[in-house]
């Protein structure tokens, strides 16, 4: 029984961490894949409001939203209510199929509320850490676009130290590195990026022959490394 149960963990962490990796890659980066049929017009909105949030990053992590309205503020950095829907059909549709790989007996209900509290508690992390990663604590998602982040100070302190830093370079290497060469798809769930041969290793970059011609605000500093010890990111290490 425990080895199934055990087996079954790892099932769901594998799909999520995969399914974040192909989201993001294919979805959100999904710039030249907008006449795929029937998924184009889905892969075209995530993809504008994704690239829209890639121009709003400077090469310290923060954000350059100053000069938006309020509604505008902190597009692309949160999971909305539809993006967790839709995750937690393929979830469910994955999940189910591999559990009858694996033989592991389970009710239709109880593999939906696997996959229904999984991708809540998934949305959960990257609508809390997300904005954390980019230095913004302050701009908050209603309950009613997606799961809050309102309790934001009551969740971080419950992550290990180790994932928080481990969240922070990677994310910031995902933002440094341009072009051919950008990886680190994983946000907050480690994984797939490293099967897959995406995770670019912390420090360093260059950006130089990409940014000649583009108008990204982490261009400004087309070259750098990421050290945690002198760290330019608008974010705390706790102790």
């Amino acid at each position: 029984m425990y080895t199934k149960i055990l087996l079954a963990i790892i099932v769901v962490y594998f799909d999520l961490t995969s399914l974040e990796w192909l989201v993001h890659k294919y979805v959100m980066h999904g710039y030249d894949r907008v006449n795929f049929p029937v998924v184009g017009k889905l892969i075209e909105n995530e993809s504008t409001s994704h690239l829209a949030h890639h121009h709003e990053v400077l090469s310290d992590m923060t954000l350059d939203i100053q000069n938006k309205i309020d509604e505008e503020k902190g597009k692309g950095l949160f999971f909305h209510h539809e993006a967790t829907a839709l995750f937690t059909v393929v979830l469910y549709v994955l999940i189910t199929l591999q559990f009858k790989l694996f033989k592991i007996d389970t009710k239709a209900t109880t593999v939906f509320a696997i996959s229904l509290i999984s991708t809540i508690g998934y949305s959960f992390l990257w609508n809390n850490f997300h904005s954390l990663l980019h230095g913004e604590s302050e701009i908050i998602i209603p309950g009613t676009e997606g799961v809050t982040n309102r309790y934001q100070n009551y969740v971080t302190p419950l992550v290990p130290n180790f994932w928080f830093e481990w969240m922070m370079l990677n994310h910031a290497q995902h933002h440094a590195v341009k072009g051919k060469s950008k990886g680190n798809y994983n946000i907050i769930l480690p994984g797939f990026d490293y099967i897959m041969g995406t995770y670019n290793l912390p420090p360093c970059f260059d950006n130089t022959e990409f940014c000649e011609n583009s108008d990204l605000k982490s261009c400004d500093k087309p070259k750098g490394c990421f050290y945690v010890e002198n760290k330019k990111l608008n974010v705390t290490f706790r102790e």
